[in-house]
């Protein structure tokens, strides 16, 4: 009878790649299932399981951390504190992550609009002494505090990469570029304002208008922490030109819907192109970190402007021309003159525009200020 016996087929096993979890999905770890008998194995591909669930792996949940309240001011609209998860980037209005928000719900209008926060100052209420804290770049803590009448609070401040402390001002005076402030036997309100420089290196020209287009929010995050007397780049400009259209139009401007860049992956790069602010060097390229020339500088603030309602119409036969006007491409023309007659962009020096000279971050910004000076509301 043995010689009739058939000996077992064994198991063949199919393979159930592992997948991570998200923070709302499930995931499992890698498990194995028999094609012949529905057995499932763990990953070592001997130990029983009792079904998959026993692979399965639970939603991680949201990872969130706090976002401060950006005050709205007279050239942009601000963002109310809220929670990002750090894995997914979705929005919360609350930490335990248990009410998703969206941009919009976060809005908040500019200065001056009615609804806006805007800056603000504070007062004591029946609840205690309120202190108003404020900051652009990084987090104060506690953030804008009501303690108990001749209480003694410490103030903690911390940038984001990129940025450093340039002063710190306690009810408009000046304590110096520390990361903390401690305010001893409050009996009346204060505010204490964080002042933050989003570069490591500038020309001694640019300080002043670098800093009141910090305050305006005309700097790009993604600039942060770069010598902005060096040239500035493409992918660069691009983003401080979507911040000049928003600070003038009030708009937040939306990204093109696809990317048909090969060369880069950047949102600010999007949202240049779908207002027609810059253009690719192809098709299908960018040249994210070719350098821009002063031209070429000119012409994509103009188009900023323009796209932002601004009427720029203009004699252009009245106005004077610079000595190297002959090389000036007639693509340019009118932006440079434009620009030039509201001493937006100026000359290098003996009547010179330098058409192909290398812009800097710094210049670039400085016009980006002077513009939004003139035509944001």
């Amino acid at each position: 009878a043995d010689d009739a016996v058939l000996e077992p087929l064994g198991h063949d096993l199919e393979a159930h790649e592992a997948v991570e979890p998200t923070c709302e999905e499930s995931g499992n770890n890698l498990y194995y299932t028999c094609t012949r008998c529905d057995d499932v194995f763990s990953g070592d591909q001997e130990t029983k399981l009792d079904s998959a669930d026993d692979a399965v792996l639970p939603p991680n949940g949201h990872t969130t951390e706090k976002v401060e309240e950006v005050p709205a001011n007279i050239s942009r609209e601000g963002v109310k504190e809220h929670y990002e998860c750090t894995e997914c980037g979705k929005m919360f209005s609350d930490e335990e992550a248990t009410n998703e928000v969206t941009a919009d719900d976060l809005r908040i209008p500019k200065a001056g609009s009615g609804t806006g926060k805007g800056g603000s100052s504070s007062s004591s209420s029946s609840s205690g002494i309120k202190i108003t804290t404020k900051i652009t770049n990084g987090t104060i803590s506690p953030s804008n505090p009501s303690v108990k009448k001749n209480a003694t609070q410490e103030f903690t401040f911390k940038v984001k990469d990129g940025y450093e402390i340039s002063d710190v001002l306690v009810d408009g005076e000046s304590v110096g570029a520390v990361e903390s402030y401690t305010l001893m036997n409050i009996t009346t309100t204060h505010k204490i304002e964080v002042k933050t420089k989003a570069w490591s290196n500038s020309s001694a020209w640019a300080e002043t208008e670098l800093d009141k287009a910090e305050d305006l929010g005309l700097i790009p995050e993604t600039i942060a922490g770069k010598d902005f007397s060096k040239s500035i780049s493409r992918i660069d400009f691009a983003a401080v030109a979507v911040k000049l259209y928003e600070a003038i139009s009030g708009k937040v401007a939306e990204a093109y819907p696809f990317n048909p860049f090969e060369d880069v992956n950047d949102e600010y790069v999007l949202k240049a192109y779908a207002l027609g602010i810059t253009n690719g060097t192809s098709a299908t390229t960018f040249g994210p970190y070719r350098n821009i020339t002063r031209e070429e500088l000119a012409t994509m603030i103009m188009r900023a402007i323009v796209k932002a309602g601004v009427n720029t119409n203009m004699d252009l036969d009245a106005i004077q021309k610079f000595a190297d006007d002959y090389l000036i491409n007639d693509w340019s023309r009118n932006a440079i003159y434009w620009l030039s007659s509201h001493e937006v962009i100026k000359g290098i020096g003996n009547n010179l525009f330098g058409v192909s000279s290398s812009s800097t971050i710094e210049q670039a910004i400085a016009m980006s200020y002077r513009s939004a000076q003139l035509w944001a509301n």
